[in-house]
């Protein structure tokens, strides 16, 4: 563990890829139809109900999931 901290930084090549592969990306979508991406905190309006959609600010693929939550809280077991 002490040794952990004289560790080069991790490039960003691989810290991209930690990010787009191994978590969840969602889109929160408010009943009236506000939808914001949990990546990049964009928000904009969607009127049809779909189960995935693209955020237009980041061009992530995101699952749709229609909540008031206003914070995506993950942990692994």
């Amino acid at each position: 563990m002490a040794q952990s901290g004289h560790l080069r930084p991790l490039p960003t090549a691989p810290r991209r890829w930690a990010f787009t592969n191994t978590i969840n990306h969602y889109a929160f979508r408010l009943p009236k139809g506000r939808t914001t991406c949990m990546d990049c905190g964009h928000s904009w309006l969607m009127n049809e109900t779909v189960d995935r959609c693209t955020c237009p600010n980041c061009k992530a693929k995101l699952k749709v999931k229609e909540t008031y939550t206003r914070k995506c809280q993950q942990k692994c077991s």
